[in-house]
């Protein structure tokens, strides 16, 4: 059986040996969606976060492609700390960027879905709900992670292209990204006004993606990766298809 064990001990030095045998159980065709026992509750994919806590960027890139190339992994799997892979890459920023593109661009979600966990709300009253509900979506919000990190450095700095990345992703709908944006600012820094000057820098570029009317040159990217659909984004064999420059293949995957 193919467990996190031997990705959460992983170092630089064992990471050759680590990624041979994950090939070799791959091989017999493990199911990745199987998560550990609690209280981590991780699957190999979001076991990969300790990686990137261990500065591994490249490593974790590398481990990402594998797991979503074999299929079965469930890219937007919650563990046990409320935490997706996504959410754990993007509060890296530009140095895990590239793990948080790929994982974008395979369909990875910033918030969960509303009925991830119908179940568990549908107890109390429709206001207690809704509140649950909302305070659930901000826990697991990869942008919320990601604001945190940003408060913690007191900077954009070596954020940009993160957070870039994070306006196309929820621009889908541009609604709901601006509600939830401004939601999790304000409870966020609510008691660190030092922070304001940061937080309406963070506002302004989110802006561009929930701003009416949005541009024809940004209608028309987000109606082509739609089309295109997730994880055939990442397909290289896939964008060669279509015979269209580089500069514009880059400019689809977000690149």
């Amino acid at each position: 059986m193919l467990t996190s064990k031997p990705i959460l001990g992983c170092t630089r030095e064992t990471f050759p040996f680590v990624l041979d045998s994950i090939y070799l159980l791959l091989s017999f065709g493990f199911d990745l969606r199987v998560s550990d026992a609690p209280p981590a509750g991780n699957t190999v994919l979001t076991a990969s976060h300790s990686l990137l806590d261990r500065g591994l960027f490249q490593e974790a890139h590398l481990l990402t492609i594998l797991f979503l190339q074999a299929g079965s992994a469930d890219i937007n799997h919650v563990n046990a700390a409320g935490r997706t892979l996504l959410s754990y890459a993007v509060s890296f920023g530009d140095a895990a960027v590239a793990t948080s593109r790929l994982l974008i661009n395979h369909g990875a979600k910033v918030w969960p879905d509303d009925d991830k966990d119908e179940g568990d709300l549908r107890r109390g009253s429709d206001s207690d709900r809704i509140v649950d509900q909302l305070a659930r979506e901000r826990e697991r919000s990869a942008f919320t992670w990601f604001l945190r990190s940003v408060m913690d450095s007191s900077s954009l700095g070596g954020r940009e292209e993160t957070l870039s990345l994070l306006g196309h992703a929820m621009g889908d709908d541009p609604d709901r990204m601006q509600s939830h944006v401004m939601r999790v600012m304000m409870h966020l820094g609510h008691s660190i006004l030092a922070l304001g000057p940061i937080f309406n820098e963070v506002r302004a570029k989110m802006a561009a993606f929930w701003t009416r009317p949005q541009s024809l040159r940004y209608l028309c990217l987000r109606q082509i990766r739609r089309s295109i659909g997730p994880r055939k984004l990442s397909e290289n064999r896939l964008m060669e298809t279509l015979n269209i420059p580089n500069m514009m293949i880059d400019y689809l995957q977000l690149a």
